[in-house]
């Protein structure tokens, strides 16, 4: 079996957590015009922004992991702590006096990125006849 380096593994998860940012922007990008256009209300764009990011994280995480042999799990929370870093330092840039308080926009990237360790982690099922 061929030995993986770490760079790889780093550079990938790297990438995967960039692609999650761009892609949650985008589509908060797009649920912000949603909100604009008065089909939805700006609470429930809140909660759906948040639940994109997660999506967003969770794929990424599941993609970045999946080849990993092994502390997917870790990879998949370090992966979501620089994501979450990455929002609670945009926030703070934009508005300086608001306050950091755990509530579900920072635990669902975390949720979503246990998910996908888990996930990446099952023992692959093989069914053979």
């Amino acid at each position: 079996m061929k030995k993986r380096k770490a760079v790889g593994d780093l550079q990938r998860a790297a990438l995967c957590c960039l692609a999650a940012w761009i892609g949650s922007l985008l589509l908060c990008g797009a649920l912000s015009w949603v909100i604009l256009r008065e089909v939805i209300s700006y609470e429930m764009g809140k909660t759906l922004a948040v639940l994109a990011g997660a999506v967003c994280l969770f794929v990424g995480c599941l993609v970045a992991t999946k080849p990993i042999p092994q502390r997917k799990l870790l990879w998949a929370l370090g992966m979501a702590a620089v994501y979450a870093g990455a929002g609670l330092l945009v926030r703070t840039a934009i508005d300086p006096g608001v306050g950091v308080g755990v509530d579900y926009r920072l635990v669902m990237p975390f949720a979503a990125a246990v998910l996908a360790g888990l996930l990446a982690s099952r023992r692959p099922n093989h069914r053979r006849r």
